[in-house]
């Protein structure tokens, strides 16, 4: 059934492919930029990412204005606010965000201050950005599972509350995002796997949310098919595979247009509550909750985990159920953990845990209504 109303936009424009960096430095004049301000993080620096990245730069039109890579996993305000005040020394007029979905969001949150001035603590919620933000960014992903390369949103972490904070505007979307398989190519297995769960909840609670539209469904079910297809070769095959490679840069793009509109569920509600309180990283987080929170919702969109476990070529009559089933032997042959107690976060944390996770912006559109005692039973139930 086609709802009464629908709206689907693309704000990013996507390159992907081996030889896409060749034309960064074209890429970036052509959105007016002249001095770039980088922001990525130490480890991809050490390794001489973000040297392969720049190497196209040389010579060229667009100065490096400075590299700030001070970015680490579950980026937080202070940090933001101090690469903002950087972008006003160097005197940058872009921002290349390189690395995984922290450094991403951490470039948009940067973005964010400079045009909008005072303390991120000021910005935070939904659609209350009136104005384009002031730097064109780019993206180039290093990893395959948060989407930001195209996303409105910007998680950042407030490590004074022990929260996450969610940013989500049009204007925080990325103008060109690059997608390199080669750069995916070195990322852990354990890495790898986390990040690969994330696109693939992502994927799910889009296509389930009750704010689905038949557009972000197409992305929803094709994200998820490319996870089926790509995820435990990227996992197992290590570098040596640069189809699942790509596959997964791609699945993780599509899973990301896919929850621009649709948003997400109750899955991202609690991972957002793990990933605050308890340091877990968000991509175990999704996996660790994403079948239960599936199981929870049966019942009230059997029908569309049913495409979903089509689309995961689960066997037997009840492909919904099967699909819930097909995720958890996913993440097994993963070897991402199954339980709380496996993931390090204590049993006597559900009742905060789960009071976060109940006023979370995620759970609005989880297609069943999920309460504080629902959260905490099922929190309980793979506590481990």
């Amino acid at each position: 059934m086609l709802p009464d109303f629908l709206e689907f936009k693309l704000y990013t424009r996507i390159l992907g492919g081996e030889d896409v960096l060749d034309a960064l430095g074209d890429e970036l004049a052509a959105l007016g930029v002249s001095r770039l301000l980088v922001v990525t993080d130490p480890v991809l620096r050490e390794k001489g990412l973000v040297d392969t990245v720049l190497r196209p730069l040389a010579g060229g039109r667009v100065a490096i204005a400075g590299i700030f890579d001070r970015c680490r996993p579950d980026s937080d305000v202070a940090l933001v606010e101090e690469g903002a005040r950087l972008i006003g020394d160097v005197g940058a007029d872009g921002l290349l965000a390189v690395g995984g979905g922290s450094n991403i969001d951490t470039a948009k949150a940067m973005n964010l201050v400079w045009t909008l001035g005072g303390s991120l603590l000021d910005h935070q919620g939904a659609f209350n950005i009136d104005q384009p933000l002031k730097l064109p960014l780019v993206a180039v992903p290093t990893t395959a599972g948060t989407g930001s390369e195209v996303t409105l949103a910007a998680v950042i972490k407030n490590r004074d509350e022990g929260t996450k904070l969610t940013f989500f505007s049009p204007h925080l979307a990325p103008r060109l995002a690059l997608l390199v398989p080669s750069l995916t190519r070195d990322l852990p297995p354990a890495l790898t796997a986390a990040t690969g769960f994330d696109t693939l909840s992502h994927a799910v609670e889009a296509y389930v949310s009750v704010n689905h539209n038949p557009f972000t469904d197409v992305m929803a079910l094709e994200a998820v098919r490319y996870v089926r297809r790509y995820l435990l070769r990227a996992v197992t095959g290590g570098g040596e595979d640069p189809e699942a490679r790509f596959g997964m840069l791609v699945a993780a793009t599509m899973g990301g247009m896919a929850f621009n509109v649709a948003l997400l569920g109750a899955a991202h509600a609690m991972a957002h509550a793990m990933g605050g309180l308890c340091g877990v990283p968000h991509g175990v987080a999704n996996a660790l909750v994403l079948p239960a929170v599936c199981a929870f919702n049966l019942d009230a969109c059997r029908d569309r985990l049913g495409d979903v476990g089509r689309c995961l070529e689960a066997p037997g009559p009840d492909p919904a159920a099967a699909g819930i089933e097909a995720m958890v032997a996913l993440r097994s042959a993963c070897g991402l953990p199954a339980t709380l107690a496996a993931a390090g976060v204590p049993e006597g944390s559900i009742p905060e845990l789960a009071a976060l996770a109940a006023i979370d912006a995620a759970i609005v559109t989880n297609p069943k209504p999920m309460l504080e005692e629902d959260i905490a039973t099922l929190l309980a139930q793979i506590a481990g």
